[in-house]
């Protein structure tokens, strides 16, 4: 769903974001084992922004960070002035098969938005889940 203001974050239909630097990517990969993450980045960590994580074992951190709270961000990790939350999609084995984001521009998804955010995307998550 894209927003009506002029200023907003627009989908890229059929554009690749690397995986550690969006919030939806890390939210499906955050329960890989490090053999796993280590295959799926076999040449390192691209910078996409100044703000992208480029050292493997902080991402594992950072994964690590996700699976406990259930949720991942992304602050203008993949493009300059976007931030994202995004949570899981998971199927009845628990296995994290879609994720489900938020996407806006940085200024209007400061850290007081978060938690109203994440509550309404794990409810929907859930909805989604109780679906399939």
């Amino acid at each position: 769903m894209e927003s009506t203001r002029a200023l907003r974050a627009s989908p890229r239909v059929g554009v690749r974001m690397s995986d550690h630097a969006t919030a939806g990517g890390k939210i499906q990969v955050a329960h890989l084992d490090q053999k796993e993450l280590i295959d799926l980045f076999p040449v390192g960590l691209k910078p996409l922004t100044s703000h992208t994580e480029t050292d493997l074992q902080a991402l594992f951190k950072e994964l690590k960070r996700c699976r406990d709270r259930g949720y991942a961000l992304s602050r203008e990790e993949s493009t300059e002035g976007i931030s994202a939350i995004s949570v899981p999609i998971q199927n009845s084995h628990q296995r994290t098969v879609a994720a489900l984001s938020v996407v806006a521009p940085s200024s209007r998804l400061p850290h007081t938005r978060f938690n109203p955010m994440i509550r309404m995307l794990a409810e929907v998550a859930a909805t989604v889940r109780s679906s399939i």
